[in-house]
């Protein structure tokens, strides 16, 4: 079930996180994009996973499951 969504920070001002599809902050986003911030997927939980990790190897932040969506 494709429940998440990858959140980066192109300017790697926070970690590259993973958000639940009905968070408030992505629905927010897709209302009101910015332009530093960039949403992948939806993807299940795994490839979520897999994703933010791919995409935080060019920041210096890491990658979390955002606090919000735990």
């Amino acid at each position: 079930m494709s429940d998440y969504v990858v959140m980066e920070d192109k300017l790697d001002a926070t970690e590259v996180k993973i958000h639940k599809v009905s968070c408030g902050h992505y629905q927010n986003n897709l209302k009101n994009p910015t332009e530093t911030t960039l949403w992948h997927g939806p993807y299940d939980l795994d490839h979520a996973e897999t994703t933010a990790e791919m995409l935080s190897k060019q920041y210096t932040k890491g990658w979390k499951l955002a606090e919000c969506c735990n």
